[in-house]
């Protein structure tokens, strides 16, 4: 009898186990669009997307109805904080589905940041910003640009790749100074450190995955570096807000569990 009450648990743990993992897998591949009351001093909409970290295989239907959602928010901005693609030897096939899905996006301001994967190689890096730009996305590599959106002047920073990119960020930071208003686009979140010492209201990241693997209560299992120090979606410092966005796409090994694929939308007032 206590033999088989032993085998009875064990098998209640097994199929718990089994829903449980399931259910954290199944629930992660149902990309949608998020949306967060951004709550900084600027009155601005902007569109999300980051780490895509495309395979070969992928098809740009499985993400079209949730870009139609954005697209259907008309947002003033739509931001790429990059990690274009997982594989190392791209394709034509790869790269033309590339190019439909950054031309899906339409926004009367298109910025974009480049990650640590677009450095792969110089064919990657090449491909990744031809893509970027014939879809109308201005790549900010340590650059700044100041824009009027909503009757307000905002500077907009793009911070260089932090793992193999120019990491002096002092000087195009400085421009924070000059602005009432400041935007940061920056791959790596724990880049975050260099910027909240400056007048900037809002950082904008990705590169964390939310740890691909979470647990419920528990979050992330796993940090890759980059995002060591901040790898959950918000923080404030010294007045500065950072958003990290999860992302589409997985790295190292193709599985995410609790942790759903998605776009971002940030109302901003």
């Amino acid at each position: 009898m206590k033999a088989k009450r032993l085998l009875y648990i064990a098998l209640a743990v097994v199929i718990v186990t089994i829903v449980f993992v399931g259910y954290g897998i199944y629930s992660s591949y149902q990309i949608s669009l998020q949306e967060y009351n951004c709550d900084v001093d600027i009155d601005i909409t902007i569109g999300h997307l980051t780490d895509t970290h495309f395979r070969n295989g992928m098809e740009t239907d499985y993400y079209q109805s949730t870009i139609d959602d954005l697209q259907n928010e008309n947002p003033d901005m739509i931001i790429f904080t990059g990690d274009m693609f997982q594989e190392h030897e791209l394709t034509e096939e790869l790269i033309t589905t590339a190019k439909a899905f950054f031309n899906s996006f339409e926004a009367e301001h298109l910025y974009a940041v480049l990650g640590n994967h677009d450095y792969y190689s110089e064919t990657t890096l090449a491909t990744v910003q031809e893509i970027l730009t014939e879809a109308g996305f201005t790549i900010l590599i340590n650059e700044n640009i100041v824009l009027t959106i909503n009757n307000q002047q905002i500077n907009i920073i793009g911070l260089d790749d932090l793992t193999y990119g120019d990491t002096n960020y002092q000087t195009i930071l400085d421009t924070s100074k000059e602005y009432d208003r400041t935007i940061v686009l920056s791959h790596e979140p724990d880049t975050f450190d260099d910027v909240h010492p400056y007048p900037v209201n809002v950082m904008f990241s990705g590169h964390s995955h939310g740890g691909q693997i979470r647990l419920p209560f528990i979050g992330s299992i796993i940090n890759v570096p980059g995002s060591r120090i901040y790898n959950e979606r918000t923080y404030l410092k010294n007045d500065t807000r950072l958003y990290i966005s999860f992302g589409l796409g997985q790295s190292v090994i193709n599985l995410r569990m609790y942790d759903p694929q998605q776009i971002e939308i940030y109302k901003c007032s």
